[in-house]
């Protein structure tokens, strides 16, 4: 036998969650086992386990063991039977029943089966089956797994994710501890929280949820593209995990330079194509990932894998089991019986108790008090108070609702800041320096080393190579070359004959050549070399300046007349010198020329470091490195820069395409005009990848904290941040730290409306727990816009502020009066100073003294009848408004039902058929009312009639017309109908349920109540 602990009430029964007596709790947040759901369909025998989210345990339904999750997340509070949910998270309950439902999409071995989803007590349940496995998460604390038992999980895992890609959906949550290892060798994928459907190659939104270690680097967002490629990572890092022990680093910290192990060095004892596969899956590029599961076995099984475009759905292998394909899976026919606990109940148990305390009387000695609840006879009936708070839910509050307020709504503690484009050009690392140009003046030190400044070893570009004494000057021939000894010039001369006759002739001012100038052309009159074997041939001017293989541009040595003839390419070609040289003949660029005057070779460089011997190669305004035998910025070799580009790497640049530099982080930008490149982040806090690409208008509003760079709003306490669009509109682009759903678009003064959650816009009052608001219609009269979460009052209720404080004080209906602390019974001040029952349902007038007498449980006259018509009436009510569920445990519903259907209860019928004009009753079956249809199950058929086409039920004595908007005639029964019973110790309520009940039941469900 058990005590309460604090009342000292005994006995309690063994499922018992507070005493009866003083609602003391007796236990924990988790179920007690012998707890029954769905009116003991269900029986709680052991806790599996506590999440964050949810409590699993251990159940029985019949001879089959079930696992059962409850949603209980952090903040829950469990009252006796219920759990009351945080109101920020009520919304959430509708995703864990999601759960249920994607679930409930799959009939595979792979794939954790889900039986059914409902709602009682004030939270949501999943049925599912009972797994007597161990999760791989644990498996691992006995050592890492060999080869084949790694390549075993990896294949059965991939049949599993295979059949939810090709439903469209993404696990987005896999990792070792959400793979149960059965006894019989399966391994199952269990935990599809996270579950969400996805589009091939299309961007979505997404909620971050994501496992370190095991989730890739695109599910640390909310607004980007998914695929299987994403689930391909996380089975790659599972596997991994098994292999070696441990996870692999967080996707965000390999971005940053933590390195990633090989399987075999971090201790897998794998084979070398294992550990390639997990490499691939383990990329955090989404290009070089296989495209899906299946891509990525035939990786580890050494299989040659087909290539598929990234997010892509994968194709069905011919070869794969038939179980991959998602089959929905048929919800069993489970009738629900479970008991509502709705306001016309709960007026059939104080009646029902009230009645029970007058016949026997007091159980014990009357409380010390001097005004005792007529109604409990335990608690003490008193005045109540005005206090400050919500009148509804009893929050602290509730807050003014001030539409110029900058309050953040996302912590509902910094301020929203307004941050306008424009200003200095800022560094978005340090948040503290500008982006100016480097400086890169002074001398040319070495950028290999750093150590010393570059000697220059061609000092005079223009020294002859020739005689190594004489300077290079440009030469432009005047004349054409002679062909002949291609040294001397093609000079003009005139001779005259017969005082009339002139002719033009040319003459080599070096070999005496003659030409006579012609129309046809030049012809060769005299020559004495290498052209005496063509004297009197014609040929154009051009044709001889070809055959004497000169140019007429290039240069000549002031000293010994050597000459360079330039060649289009850019190089020269040394042409004569006037002693032999074993370079005549030899094209080289200007650089080499000048090398070889300083008895340099032209493959060595200009500029040499005498520190590191390093060498550069500087021409035409250029800078090539060309050697570094200490081994400095061997990834530089052949690069060529301007010089001012290798003066910045010698001062301490890391990057050459540096153009401008922050001057407090060092952080190095590549400016492109309108956009800035980051190349490296210096001494910066590493906030972006190398290679972002940001807009030069932008980069003042990152150095003030705006990561997206454009104007808008920041809070600078949870980092939440939003972009200015048009019509004055704040888009939420980062909720930071704080709460909110990135995209949401309001103006600054629908942002305050947003931070109460508060939906009418005109001034008043709004609650933060419970998200009831009220307008200001008058200085002392407050009208509920919105009833909120609790749902205690109607919208619209116009109450005067001393009303609605009193509403705060704990006082349930308007105006002063007593309250008692123990069941919550009022009564309040009528006119003339008697007091009225006004909760938890009106009732009579007394005076003072009669509630007094009625507390002490003295009865007054005829207060036994009136107690038991009210019971009746309370429990025809509770019958007829569907909150009472009576049904035959030993009949099953005929149908399977859905997820959101109650089935209430049946009667005894007969379908009626009609001879002579009137109605009879024929064969006979039963008639079954739920939350969404009427069904008559007899031997011969069954006639459902959903509620959406049901246009009137109405009664006609015993007979039940339901008549359908999509048909002519009515269906017609004739029922039986029903007793229903409430009992409570001796005192027994009985009311009779017909036909005309059953016609106002069918209305009420048909419109939705």
């Amino acid at each position: 036998m058990s005590a309460c602990p604090v009342c000292g009430h005994a006995p309690l029964p063994d499922a018992a969650y507070v005493c009866p007596v003083c609602g003391a709790a007796l236990g924990g947040p988790e179920l007690r086992p012998g707890s029954e759901l769905r009116a003991g369909r269900y029986r709680v025998e052991a806790l599996l386990g506590q999440g964050g989210f949810g409590i699993t345990y251990r159940a029985s339904k019949g001879n089959e063991t079930v696992a059962i999750k409850e949603y209980f997340p952090a903040g829950a509070q469990r009252r006796g039977n219920s759990v009351v949910l945080p109101a920020a998270l009520r919304d959430s309950e509708q995703a864990f029943l999601e759960e249920g439902r994607v679930l409930a999409r799959f009939s595979h071995p792979g794939i954790v089966r889900v039986h059914e989803a409902f709602e009682e007590g004030g939270t949501a349940y999943l049925v599912m089956d009972f797994l007597a496995g161990e999760p791989l998460g644990q498996r691992l604390e006995r050592g890492p797994l060999e080869e084949r038992e790694l390549l075993e999980v990896a294949r059965q895992v991939v049949d599993a994710l295979s059949a939810v890609h090709a439903a469209g959906l993404l696990h987005q949550d896999l990792k070792p501890d959400n793979l149960i290892a059965l006894p019989d060798g399966r391994v199952v994928l269990i935990d599809f929280g996270a579950a969400r459907t996805f589009q091939a190659d299309k961007t979505g939104n997404y909620d971050r949820v994501v496992t370190p270690g095991y989730g890739p680097l695109e599910q640390y967002g909310s607004q980007v593209r998914r695929g299987p490629y994403t689930d391909v990572y996380a089975l790659a890092a599972t596997l991994y995990a098994l292999a070696t022990g441990a996870p692999p680093p967080a996707a965000m910290d390999r971005v940053q330079g933590v390195e990633l192990l090989p399987a075999r060095k971090a201790g897998a004892r794998v084979s070398a194509r294992v550990e390639k596969a997990l490499a691939r899956g383990l990329s955090l590029q989404v290009s070089e990932r296989p495209p899906s599961a299946q891509a990525l076995l035939e990786l580890l099984e050494g299989k040659p894998a087909a290539r598929a475009v990234p997010g892509a759905l994968p194709r069905p292998d011919k070869g794969a089991s038939r179980t991959t394909a998602p089959t929905p899976a048929p919800a069993d026919p489970v009738p629900d019986t479970a008991v509502q606990a709705g306001p016309a109940l709960t007026r059939v148990r104080l009646a029902a108790q009230a009645i029970l305390d007058l016949e026997r009387g007091p159980a014990r000695p009357a409380p010390p008090f001097d005004f005792v609840c007529p109604s409990c006879h335990q608690g003490e009936m008193r005045e109540v108070r005005e206090a400050e708070g919500c009148p509804l839910c009893a929050a602290p509050g509730p807050e003014t609702f001030d539409p110029a307020s900058r309050r953040c709504p996302c912590c509902d503690a910094g301020e929203m800041e307004t941050v306008e484009a424009g200003g200095h050009l800022g560094c978005p690392l340090c948040a503290r320096g500008q982006l100016r140009a480097p400086d890169t003046s002074g001398t040319l030190r070495c950028p290999a080393c750093r150590a010393a400044e570059l000697v220059n070893r061609v000092p005079d570009r223009r020294r002859c190579p020739h005689c190594r004494e004489g300077h290079l000057e440009d030469r432009l021939d005047e004349h054409v070359r002679c062909p002949n000894c291609a040294v001397g010039h093609l000079k003009p001369y005139s001779l005259t004959r017969f005082l009339i006759l002139h002719e033009e002739r040319r003459r080599c001012d070096h070999c005496e050549a003659q030409w006579e100038v012609r129309e046809a052309g030049w012809k060769l009159l005299s020559a004495r070399g290498r052209l005496e074997d063509r004297l009197g041939e014609t040929l154009s001017e051009r044709a001889w300046r070809e055959l004497s293989g000169r140019g007429f541009e290039g240069w000549r040595c002031g000293r010994c007349a050597a000459e360079w003839d330039a060649l289009p390419g850019g190089e020269y070609r040394f042409a004569w010198a006037a002693d032999s040289s074993p370079l005549l003949g030899r094209a080289m660029l200007p650089a080499a020329w000048a090398k070889l005057a300083y008895r340099l070779a032209p493959e060595r460089g200009s500029h040499a470091c005498p520190a590191c011997n390093a060498e550069f190669e500087l021409a035409a305004g250029r800078m090539r490195f060309l050697r570094s035998p200490a081994g400095f910025l061997t990834h530089l070799l052949d690069r060529e820069y301007e010089p001012r580009v290798w003066q910045g790497l010698a001062r301490g640049l890391t990057q050459p395409e540096t153009d401008v530099q922050c001057d407090h982080c060092g952080s190095e930008w590549d400016d492109r005009g309108e956009e800035l490149r980051l190349l490296s982040p210096g001494r910066g806090p590493a906030l972006f990848v190398n290679g972002t690409v940001f807009r030069r208008e932008a980069l003042g509003l990152l150095a003030r904290g705006k990561t997206s760079g454009r104007p808008g709003a920041l809070c600078r306490n949870c980092r939440a941040e939003w972009d200015l669009e048009e019509q004055g509109r704040y888009r939420l682009v980062r909720p930071g730290q704080g709460a909110g759903r990135a995209g949401e678009t309001h103006t600054l003064e629908g942002w305050q409306q947003r931070r109460l959650r508060r939906r009418d816009p005109r001034p008043g009052l709004s609650c933060r727990r419970c998200h009831a608001e009220w307008v200001t219609v008058a200085p002392d009269l407050w009208e509920l816009s919105e009833a909120g979460r609790s749902g205690r009052r109607p919208a619209g209720t116009r109450l005067s502020a001393r009303d609605w404080r009193l509403l705060a004080g704990g006082k349930q209906s308007p105006g002063d009066g007593y309250r008692c602390e123990h069941c919550g019974s009022e009564l309040t001040v009528q006119p003339g100073g008697r007091l009225r029952q006004t909760h938890p349902q009106p009732g009579d007038t007394r005076t003072l003294e009669e509630w007094k007498r009625l507390g002490r449980g003295e009865a007054l006259p005829g207060e036994v009848e009136r107690l038991r018509r009210e019971a009746e009436a309370a429990l025809r009510e509770a019958v007829v408004s569907g909150e009472w569920a009576l049904l035959d445990e030993a009949r099953i519903f005929p149908r399977p039902v859905y997820l959101s259907e109650r089935v209430l209860f049946s009667v005894r019928a007969r379908a009626a058929r009609r001879r002579n004009g009137e109605f009879e009753p024929n064969e006979p079956g039963t008639l079954w009312f739920t939350s969404r249809r009427v069904l008559f199950d007899g031997p011969a058929k069954t006639t459902e009639i959903p509620l959406e086409r049901l246009e009137r039920a109405e009664a006609q004595g015993a007979q039940l017309r339901l008549r359908r908007n999509d048909r002519e005639r009515a269906l017609v029964y004739f029922v039986d109908g029903f007793r229903a019973v409430f009992s409570l110790g001796a005192v027994r309520v009985e009311t009779g349920v017909r036909a005309p009940e059953l016609a106002e039941l069918v209305e009420g469900l048909a419109r939705g109540g």
